[in-house]
């Protein structure tokens, strides 16, 4: 199936904000977690992704816009504010999100899984409990890359967009993406494993590859509508 086919539009920075004020490195734990295990299920367009698409697609592998206004417009200034003006720019990423978002996960300051534990058991907010539970599953499943989609061209196979407001930079740079992408090479599925039905033995070790994956969508599904429902502004502060 089409990862544009499928995707749908998710709002969870107040949720990861929230977090992050309940316990220091905790919203950047959530986000890491969505970041690395999404790939191995269903891959999420998260912060990170909307940073890596504006470096790699939008500013020629760079970290700003500057390289990419040299080569469409030389020295004329006029032209480069003209272009700025309607492009993606370094200071729109960096005021729509927070910068922990946009680094590279495994820098992110991370939360150990016995505080995490702790979380879901001792967080006056259920939701913040429920959200520490679900992570630790994710956390706790034996997953191999051994299901990447092969295939030339950009990956668009992603499954859900998380945006940190609504209708935030996050959708402008996605659509973006993949409609320039789409005009060129593609890889639009999100991951494959061939097997032979003809062979039992086949078929048994793709049901066993499978079946900790189906439990992982299932904790991914879970765990993003809980950072998207209801008002994470309003949730009880603190420990019991």
């Amino acid at each position: 199936m089409s990862g544009i086919a499928r995707n749908t539009h998710f709002t969870v920075g107040p949720a990861l904000d929230a977090l992050e004020a309940l316990l220091p490195g905790l919203g950047q734990t959530v986000l890491t977690t969505i970041d690395l295990t999404g790939p191995m299920l269903v891959p999420a367009f998260t912060a990170w992704d909307a940073m890596g698409v504006a470096q790699e697609y939008f500013w020629q592998g760079e970290v700003n816009e500057e390289v990419a206004l040299d080569e469409m417009c030389g020295d004329d200034e006029a032209e480069r504010e003209a272009m700025r003006d309607g492009m993606v720019t370094r200071k729109m990423v960096d005021e729509a999100f927070p910068s922990w978002s946009t680094m590279w996960p495994k820098r992110r300051k991370k939360v150990p899984l016995r505080v995490l534990a702790t979380v879901a058991a001792t967080a006056r907010s259920a939701k913040a409990r429920r959200v520490a539970d679900l992570v630790l599953a994710l956390r706790r499943l034996r997953l191999k890359d051994e299901c990447r989609p092969q295939g030339d061209g950009w990956f668009i196979g992603f499954g859900p967009v998380l945006m940190w407001r609504d209708n935030d930079l996050t959708t402008r740079i996605f659509d973006d993406f993949c409609n320039d992408a789409c005009q060129s090479e593609t890889v639009d599925w999100c991951g494959e494993h061939r097997f032979d039905l003809r062979d039992d033995s086949s078929v048994k070790n793709w049901m066993a590859l499978m079946k900790p994956r189906f439990k992982g969508i299932r904790l991914l599904d879970n765990l993003i509508f809980e950072l998207s429902a209801g008002d994470w502004r309003r949730i009880p502060k603190g420990f019991r």
